[in-house]
């Protein structure tokens, strides 16, 4: 049986991640307690990537249950495991025999993902003055959460989430990689679904949120953008009055985002940056910008990053963070992995397919439109996933504006995007190409390409376009 690889592992700080505290808050009888002298490690929730010292949370999703891979994860060094009561109660003598060979502790739950949730959030409660922030939006919330974890890390000892622990599972993971030492903790807080926002609100209880946007992303589960709103303002939920929110000014659904919050809503954007004098997009090298008396030189390019790194300044802003502090920090940010990457060459590539959806890819248009090119414009545009019913709708909607823009060449990749192919050629236009196929899409845009072009790679993560790029470097 294939082994699940639903999330990923953090390391803890040794000795303070079991204790009798966080025990309590997982409901669980405990097993074989002396094990946990030895001291626990890290947390896993992939049996794979355990090591030594590691505690293994079997998760059940919907094609595998992370219980049937608690002997592997024991025999890769694990001191200690959940279990849930009901597959203990069934495999009672298996687990027994491995819990006499192995001498690890079994911590017998209800629920190991609810338990999980419940020991991270008595261990982000157990840091003293602790400040928690919050981020959440439908695109963004990585870099935003990066750029902030940035600045604050030149300010104080920072906790950043790392990669993409932001979900039911993802969060609670992050949450015990915060330690004693730590003022402020980042997390990145993402949602598919209804419910998921208030889970993770709990655990965190953030200080400050900030919500970067509300789009479409996800609106297949969720069916309308306002829908998909009132579940982002949850992360608001935990606020008494003293907490700080931040939405950026022109957010069609502010109103509804800040009504009934209790705390302060702070507005961020050109508008609403104290001390920002001027601003000039510099295509590929980014965004130079004139800030409290210091020119700043901006490094992710489009103006979807500039959005985001106001917010972070306005947020650090809020938090007293020294200005030179905010300089250095947004000088020496780089892209992260498949969002917005930039490798220079023959042929200059922008790999931003870690995920897409309407207006990530509107605004990646938008920004091909924006800059001056000696060589070709070229888009490569993959399906964008988890829109439901509105699939056609917004392939449509992308595709007509792809259409009208001052690209050169276009090459469609997935059943989806056939929409689109055919709203270019209803314009009369050439250099258009559209692929299900990815072994054809390689071939053809390898072919097509010629030293002095710029090439643009968007589409969702299942797409897998980042498979380019080698080929494409040779």
């Amino acid at each position: 049986m294939k082994e699940s690889r639903m999330n990923e592992m953090v390391e803890v700080a040794e000795n303070t991640f079991l204790n009798k505290k966080t025990i309590e808050a997982s409901g669980g009888e405990v097993l074989g307690e002396s094990a946990l002298k030895r001291g626990v490690k890290g947390i896993s929730t992939d049996s794979r990537k355990c090591k030594h010292g590691y505690m293994f949370i079997p998760i059940k999703g919907e094609k595998t249950d992370g219980h049937l891979y608690i002997r592997s994860a024991l025999e890769n060094g694990c001191v200690a495991s959940l279990i849930g009561v009901d597959y203990f109660k069934k495999s009672r003598d298996e687990m027994l025999h491995l819990q006499k060979k192995y001498k690890n502790c079994f911590l017998i739950v209800k629920d190991p993902l609810t338990s999980l949730q419940r020991m991270a959030q008595e261990h982000l409660r157990g840091r003293n003055n602790l400040y928690t922030i919050g981020i959440t939006g439908s695109n963004g919330k990585t870099t935003t959460k990066e750029l902030i974890g940035a600045i604050l890390g030149l300010a104080a000892p920072t906790a950043v989430s790392e990669g993409n622990l932001n979900s039911e599972i993802g969060l609670p993971l992050a949450a015990f990689g915060v330690r004693d030492e730590h003022k402020y903790a980042v997390f990145e807080m993402a949602m598919n679904r209804k419910g998921e926002m208030d889970i993770l609100a709990d655990i965190v209880r953030p200080d400050c949120a900030l919500i970067t946007n509300i789009g479409t992303a996800h609106i297949g589960y969720l069916k309308s953008q306002e829908a998909i709103a009132l579940e982002k303002k949850k992360i608001f939920s935990y606020f008494n009055g003293s907490q700080k929110g931040f939405i950026h000014e022109e957010e069609p659904f502010f109103p509804i985002l800040s009504e009934g919050v209790r705390g302060e809503i702070i507005p961020y954007g050109e508008k609403s940056t104290p001390g920002l004098k001027s601003y000039k997009h510099s295509g590929l090298n980014g965004t130079e910008l004139r800030w409290q008396g210091q020119e700043i030189l901006f490094p992710l390019p489009g103006k979807f990053n500039f959005r985001n790194c106001l917010g972070a300044i306005r947020l650090a802003v809020e938090l007293g963070v020294d200005k030179s502090a905010i300089k250095e920090a947004l000088e020496s940010i780089k892209p992260l992995s498949g969002r917005g990457e930039l490798f220079r060459g023959e042929v200059t590539i922008v790999k931003d397919c870690y995920n897409a959806n309407m207006e990530s890819s509107l605004e990646a248009v938008d920004f091909l439109d924006s800059i001056s090119w000696k060589g070709r414009k070229i888009f490569v545009l993959g399906s964008m996933k988890e829109l439901g019913e509105f699939t056609s709708w917004v392939h449509e909607k992308v595709g007509e504006r792809i259409a009208v823009s001052g690209i050169d060449a276009v090459f469609f990749f997935g059943e989806e995007t056939e929409i689109c192919k055919r709203r270019w050629d209803e314009r009369g236009r050439d250099f258009s190409f559209w692929y299900t196929s990815y072994e054809k899409l390689e071939r053809a845009i390898v072919r097509f390409v010629k030293p002095g072009d710029l090439l643009y790679l968007k589409g969702s993560r299942a797409m897998e376009l980042e498979r380019l790029i080698d080929p494409l470097l040779k």
